[in-house]
């Protein structure tokens, strides 16, 4: 999936993500640690798989909502 020119969301707001590709980078909010989204079906934080933060170790994963808009979500 190209996300170049898609909108970003974490809990309701725009995040401060850098979309390029089929990328997405983003910081983490609890710990400021980078993390990066691979878009390709079957790729951890993409489709439901969760991604670690390799800074607190938190998960997070990046789900399609539509087209140009991606939300991501936090573990529970």
């Amino acid at each position: 999936m190209k996300t170049t020119d898609c909108k970003i969301y974490y809990m309701g707001h725009i995040a401060a993500a850098d979309p390029y590709g089929n990328n997405v980078a983003w910081v983490c909010p609890a710990c400021g640690y980078p993390i990066l989204f691979v878009c390709l079906e079957n790729q951890k934080g993409f489709d439901g798989k969760f991604t670690n933060c390799k800074g607190c170790g938190k998960s997070f994963t990046l789900r399609p909502e539509n087209r140009n808009t991606l939300v991501i979500e936090a573990a529970e």
